[in-house]
């Protein structure tokens, strides 16, 4: 009987082309689908049940699956290895433990770029304070910095007191019109 049913999809699935051969593929490939998104072998359990409308039955050290349209369940140790009660379990618990390993990473890896960040911040701060102290004033003239400098320099409120303006000139023809450099310095 079951044989049937394996043939009867294996056949449909040749013909239409979607590549799953039988039952027992189709439920691997599910579970397998599953698995890294599930905190526990019961939120498995629920979600095949809720979303796929699966009825599976589940024992002390077994569980069978079967979809809507299967007349008999298949045990998850006769999917293959791994797709057992005790196997899905231990394979979810890892799957948990990679995420809160990535998880724990990215943590560190964020504090660690807060870090740089307010570090840099407080040489940015620091320069900016001895400008002040010595009463020395800034202006830039940006070419390839496009502006930069100028928006470095007015990160911190009372910039105007040492920083007064920069000038982004890009195109030759504004260096020498508006700065006054002369042609052959550009043409070097």
């Amino acid at each position: 009987d079951n044989y049937w049913v394996e043939k009867r999809l294996m056949d449909k699935n040749a013909s239409d082309g979607v590549g799953v051969t039988s039952d027992r593929e189709l439920i691997r490939n599910t579970i397998d689908k599953i698995l890294p998104t599930v905190n526990s072998f019961e939120q498995l359990i629920e979600y095949l049940r809720a979303i796929y409308h699966w009825t599976i039955r589940v024992t002390n050290k077994t569980v069978t699956f079967a979809m809507p349209d299967m007349k008999k369940g298949i045990r998850g140790n006769k999917l293959g290895e791994g797709y057992g009660k005790a196997e899905l379990a231990d394979r979810i618990r890892g799957f948990v433990a990679e995420r809160e390993a990535k998880d724990l990473a990215m943590k560190q890896m964020e504090a660690e770029i807060e870090a740089l960040i307010q570090s840099e911040q407080e040489k940015k701060r620091k320069k900016a304070e001895e400008l002040k102290k010595r009463q020395l004033v800034l202006c830039a003239a940006e070419s390839c910095t496009g502006g930069l400098i100028g928006k470095l320099m007015t990160d911190y409120p009372g910039s105007s007191s040492y920083f007064k303006g920069s000038c982004v000139t890009y195109w030759n023809e504004a260096k020498e019109h508006i700065l006054g450099v002369k042609k052959e310095t550009l043409d070097k």
